[in-house]
């Protein structure tokens, strides 16, 4: 008879824990889920942030290159584009 106490009180306990440990597993998920959401969404704004720094950059660089200043400091010479364009000769 001792013994049937004795499992009693090991199921009640053994009941008690599992019940504890899946609602704090259950949290646990709830909050995790919440916590990758977050990261998403975050990632989701950085992609677009990315995106339109990186289209500024491509205007600003198109607005500079073609300024006048610019053309004038870092223009080629045209004599230097034709001695770059002459055929080369095959020797045989």
């Amino acid at each position: 008879m001792e013994n049937f106490i004795k499992m009693d009180i090991f199921f009640f306990t053994t009941t008690i824990f599992v019940g504890v440990l899946t609602v704090f597993l259950v949290i646990s998920f709830y909050y995790f889920y919440k916590i990758l959401k977050n990261f998403h969404d975050l990632s989701i704004t950085l992609k677009d942030g990315v995106a339109n720094a990186s289209q500024n950059v491509n205007e600003i660089v198109k607005q500079v290159k073609e300024s006048i200043i610019f053309r004038f400091i870092f223009a080629k010479k045209k004599s230097e584009e034709k001695t770059n364009k002459k055929p080369k000769t095959l020797k045989k």
